[in-house]
């Protein structure tokens, strides 16, 4: 026998709605607090210093291309209701290494401004800059420390991950706002 396709997507739904709308307590993954125990006290971490100025280079090159491919009359475009446009995707991408990077001990990093397409690629660029300047007198053992972050407590070496995945999260949405306008985005960059 076979089912209507409406039946088949029903159960399908089901099948697969089953194990994520269970959340009581017990199936509530908690983050576990990371302290520098979790990396070995004589462990070198100054080659991870060094890749992660190839990762923050490549980081900005790569956001800065993605702003210059939207036309600075598309910045205020919203694919839909109750979500950022392009230029806010853009700003709420710098507040938040603004203030990871308050987190990770960097101080006074440059203001910036997010008025026109060149003042937000400007302050980008100052931004990354300042990033890679302070890597560039970083040394390993700073990785190891551990601060105070809106999940508990984390190594630097932790916060710089989460950093570099939340831009990776905005710039992605930044590119499909490149694609629902016919534009093609710029090419990827890895580390």
């Amino acid at each position: 026998m076979r089912l209507p396709s409406f039946a088949m997507t029903s159960l399908l739904m089901a099948f697969f709605c089953l194990g994520a709308c269970d959340q009581s307590e017990d199936k509530i993954e908690q983050k576990p607090e990371v302290n520098s125990s979790t990396i070995s006290e004589d462990e070198n971490l100054d080659w991870i210093v060094d890749e992660l100025q190839i990762k923050w280079n490549n980081n900005k090159n790569y956001c800065i291309e993605t702003l210059e491919s939207m036309p600075e009359e598309a910045y205020n475009f919203i694919p839909a209701d109750s979500i950022k446009s392009f230029s806010e995707q853009a700003s709420h991408i710098i507040t938040t290494m603004h203030w990871q990077m308050a987190k990770l001990g960097f101080d006074n990093p440059p203001e910036f401004n997010n008025g026109s397409k060149a003042e937000l690629i400007k302050s980008y660029e100052l931004l990354f800059d300042y990033l890679l300047s302070e890597l560039e007198a970083m040394d390993g053992e700073a990785l190891k420390e551990t601060v105070g972050v809106f999940y508990g407590k984390s190594t630097k070496r932790r916060l710089f991950n989460l950093l570099d995945h939340h831009v990776a999260h905005h710039r992605g949405q930044m590119i499909v706002y490149l694609r629902l306008k016919g534009i093609e985005p710029p090419k990827y960059r890895g580390w």
